[in-house]
């Protein structure tokens, strides 16, 4: 329904990269008497959307065009072994401040308990308005620390990794 445009094709041998714009629609409703008025669309936002093989170590020169105050990876104990460390190191050696914070893995782990140290863990860290959460890992992941950017200061910046099919389609893009 919404409109995709192709803004970047990188050839090498066989095209390996690729990077998608896709424009969603923000609502912000008026208030009258008889409540909001959803029927107006005010705004619109262009959401580049990165799809290919081996982009991963294009992340810290995305991530630097974001201009953030500091970076906070949010992931889970498995997924900080296998892509976690690595990640926060190449953002550290380009300059970027950056901190990881890990929760243990696994779909018990989605409750408001582990939500709330995330955000305690977040907010010690001194973040602001200018700051960018980093979700790296799965679905889990994804509802998480995407609910946590949307709830902290009414809202900052985030920047999905997904690591699984869920974490592409149901918490990132899908939703």
């Amino acid at each position: 329904e919404y409109p995709v445009q192709l803004i970047q094709t990188i050839s090498e041998p066989t095209p390996q990269k690729f990077i998608l714009q896709r424009k969603y629609r923000l609502l912000e409703p008026p208030f009258a008497k008889t409540g909001f008025d959803y029927s107006e669309n005010k705004e619109s936002l262009i959401c580049p959307i990165l799809l290919g093989e081996n982009i991963f170590r294009d992340i810290p020169s995305r991530l630097q065009e974001m201009k953030a105050d500091q970076y906070v990876i949010i992931t889970d104990s498995h997924v900080r072994k296998l892509y976690g460390d690595d990640l926060i190191e190449s953002l550290r050696s380009t300059g970027l401040k950056t901190e990881i914070i890990a929760f243990p893995e696994g779909e018990r782990e989605k409750t408001f308990t582990t939500l709330n140290e995330i955000a305690n863990h977040v907010l010690d860290l001194k973040i602001t308005k200018r700051s960018c959460l980093v979700v790296l890992g799965g679905g889990v992941v994804g509802n998480l620390a995407g609910f946590l950017a949307a709830i902290l200061m009414r809202g900052i910046r985030f920047v999905h990794i997904p690591t699984t099919v869920t974490g592409q389609v149901d918490s990132t893009t899908g939703g």
